[in-house]
């Protein structure tokens, strides 16, 4: 049996029903899934009748995403300054020709 779980939110926590309906798979295929990734100690069954996946954070490599993230703002911020410099010299060209 493959197991695949996938992560959606990491705050937003799912039920079995949540989580047949949003892979759209029957809830007893879910159901024992979600037993075997328990057995496998992947994931935990809160309080609240929550499934939860243990330390998050080891599964996530959160000081890459956190360096995309900010690569990505840096890339975006360069290329709005560089069009806003191309559309300035367009405007100042227009300006000189009229």
């Amino acid at each position: 049996m493959m197991v695949v779980i996938y992560i959606l939110m990491k705050d937003i926590p799912y039920t079995l029903k949540t989580l047949a309906i949003e892979f759209n798979k029957p809830y007893e295929k879910v159901k024992l899934s979600m037993k075997v990734l328990i057995k496998l100690q992947m994931i935990e069954l809160t309080e609240d009748k929550f499934y939860v996946v243990k330390n998050w954070t080891k599964y996530q490599n959160v000081d890459a995403l956190e360096k995309q993230r900010i690569e990505t703002n840096r890339r975006v911020a360069k290329h709005r300054a560089k069009k806003k410099l191309e559309e300035e010299k367009k405007k100042n060209l227009k300006n000189q020709n009229d």
